[in-house]
């Protein structure tokens, strides 16, 4: 096994535990069947695209190139229908666009297993070489059209929803977007505006960083409200994979455009090199503590509530928090699944949710509906700030501790 496949493989994997996590969470929940269903499409894509690269020039090559065509026909339409009701079902495509879009890729499902996509494949100097059959352009048109829509229903979301909802769709919006752009490029438009198959190969990395987005988006902003409680080890493992797997983008691209032979660059050794680097600087206090550096074990208690926290780390953790923003990012640094209001992202969530939290703070005279509206039943702020005493003074609302410079306060309801 060629190290371009092995690394095909361990891509295919990823796409795929990811789909699997992500459905075992919640089976009946449709978000998570849509995204599964997704993950589990791109998984097969990743491995019949690696397969048909290494046995382009094999009898055994065009069939593999047919069952990537086929599971990449499933890739669009399964997120069109994750699109639909992530993270909410409003707004969302008519049932005319769905049903129309789950015909088309049925047809094309089928078609793909015929000489009508793909001939045949070959390979000249390395180099994929395909075959194409005569609607290979429709199923171009399909992928990208129906793309286009998911896409679309996402922009629609976003200028409506606030708040972590919004955050969640831009990361996203966002990882799909690279995934998609880079892989039509290198397999659908070069292939036919270029008559070459020569960076088909290198689509399935851009599904690498897809995978790293959107885990990155469920361990930091609960995307598809998974609740994690991650390790720093964990965090570690997964910074290092990324770390790797950009490397050996890079890698490959600098390969590509410069010509440097892999006699010259191993690329396979280059990346143990890399993870060995980044295993090194991720470890952080354990490699440092050779050189007798001490590390601080927990944020400046001068400016945090560290002590608060610590002493009420259970009521925090099951609790929506108003508190600061600064605050905010120290509640979800020490436990992801911390869920607040608000955090250092305001940037992200726009206006109206940075004005509410400056009405809020500042004990404007709508506070009571602001407090309704975001649902918070704990209270972490700085003394000196109205809300605090205005909250001391509200009946619902009881002091948990107060150390004269923070106040925990928690509502009487809860």
């Amino acid at each position: 096994m060629t190290g371009r496949l092995t690394f095909i493989v361990i891509a295919a994997i990823a796409n795929f535990g990811l789909g699997l996590f992500v459905y075992l969470k919640n089976p009946p929940k449709a978000i998570n069947r849509h995204f599964a269903f997704f993950s589990f499409a791109v998984a097969a894509w990743t491995l019949s695209n690696g397969l048909v690269s290494s046995y382009a020039g094999s009898e055994s090559g065009y069939v593999w190139a047919r069952f990537a065509f086929a599971s990449a026909s499933l890739i669009p339409l399964t997120f069109l229908w994750f699109a639909d009701v992530f993270p909410t079902s409003q707004p969302y495509a008519s049932t005319r666009i769905l049903k129309s879009f789950s015909i088309v890729a049925a047809v094309s499902f089928v078609v793909s297993f015929t000489p009508l996509i793909v001939r045949n494949t070959s390979s000249l100097g390395g180099a994929l070489q395909v075959l194409y059959g005569p609607l290979h352009l429709p199923f171009a048109i399909y992928l990208i059209c129906c793309f286009g829509t998911s896409l679309f229903i996402l922009i629609r979301k976003l200028r409506s929803l606030v708040g972590l909802e919004k955050l969640q769709v831009r990361y996203l919006f966002a990882a799909v977007l690279i995934a998609a752009f880079g892989a039509t490029v290198t397999n659908l438009l070069i292939p036919l505006v270029l008559d070459t198959s020569r960076f088909s190969p290198y689509g399935p990395l851009f599904g690498m960083l897809m995978i790293a987005i959107i885990a990155h988006a469920i361990i930091r902003h609960r995307l598809l409200d998974i609740q994690l409680a991650i390790r720093n080890g964990v965090v570690y493992v997964g910074a290092i994979v990324v770390t790797a797997s950009t490397f050996f983008v890079l890698a490959e691209a600098l390969h590509h455009v410069t010509g440097f032979q892999r006699t010259t660059i191993p690329i396979l050794e280059a990346l143990v090199l890399a993870i060995a680097v980044a295993v090194l600087v991720l470890m952080g206090p354990p490699f440092t503590s050779i050189t007798s550096i001490k590390w601080p074990q927990d944020f400046p208690d001068l400016l945090f509530p560290t002590a608060i926290v610590h002493a009420h780390s259970d009521l925090i953790l099951r609790s929506r928090v108003l508190t600061t923003d600064q605050w905010g990012d120290y509640l979800i640094y020490i436990n992801p699944a911390q869920k607040v209001f608000i955090d250092g992202r305001s940037d992200f969530y726009g206006p109206e949710v940075g004005n509410d939290y400056l009405h809020l703070s500042n004990g404007s005279w709508d506070w009571q509906r602001l407090s309704d509206k975001y649902h918070f039943n704990l209270a972490l702020l700085p003394t000196e700030l109205p809300l605090s005493q205005i909250l001391k003074l509200a009946p619902e609302w009881r002091v948990v501790e107060d150390d004269g410079k923070r106040i925990l306060l928690v509502r009487s309801s809860s």
